[in-house]
């Protein structure tokens, strides 16, 4: 069961790898996409169906900010950060971009169930010692955003869950990166931290 949950997350992060390179378009910007195309899926155990149509509705995502130094492109300070990402029937992906002097940097974080159904105060932590997480991070760093030069796989992910008030949470994350660890190319140490709102049922 071990290596079966290992496979599957290691392909999941092969498709995130391949996210960071063809997610924008030529001017950097991230689309928000919604594929709502199969109507043949089985829809999630009720543990994690606060409501039905938040599974067939767009993420709305507020405010995000970046922070911290990966691939030579750091951000000492929390910057301003764009937020895309979509929801499909218990799977979402979210990207965080920013850019500076330095570059452009992205983290973006695989859930393999619908943040939206987190309760605040919800802690979840991915390493490469544990394979039985629901989330996981692929790191971007370049000249320019689709230009990266690093983009690999977090060896370590947390995130934690915070009300900001009733109908709108906040996604705090930290991803730390290893030349020891990863799938990806330009393995290089460092950590990447931030945070996005996002709206609930």
């Amino acid at each position: 069961m071990a290596r079966l949950i290992k496979t599957t997350l290691v392909v999941s992060a092969a498709l995130a790898l391949a996210a960071c390179g063809v997610a924008q378009d030529a001017t950097g910007h991230i689309e928000t996409i919604q594929d709502n195309s199969n109507d043949d899926r089985t829809a999630p155990s009720e543990a994690l169906q606060p409501d039905l149509n938040t599974y067939e509705a767009p993420l709305m995502l507020g405010d995000g900010v970046l922070a911290g130094d990966y691939g030579g492109v750091a951000f000492p300070t929390e910057t301003v950060a764009d937020v895309s990402g979509y929801a499909d029937w218990g799977f979402a992906q979210i990207e965080v971009l920013a850019v500076n002097g330095d570059g452009a940097g992205m983290v973006l974080l695989d859930f393999f169930e619908d943040p939206r159904s987190l309760s605040p105060g919800t802690v979840m932590t991915y390493s490469w010692d544990e394979w039985d997480a629901i989330v996981m991070a692929v790191g971007c760093a370049g000249a320019e955003p689709g230009d990266w030069a690093y983009d690999d796989l977090a060896a370590e992910v947390t995130v934690s869950v915070e009300q900001k008030r009733p109908g709108l949470n906040v996604i705090h994350f930290v991803a730390s990166f290893s030349d020891d660890y990863g799938y990806g190319w330009g393995e290089y140490d460092g950590t990447y931290s931030g945070s996005f709102e996002l709206t609930v049922p």
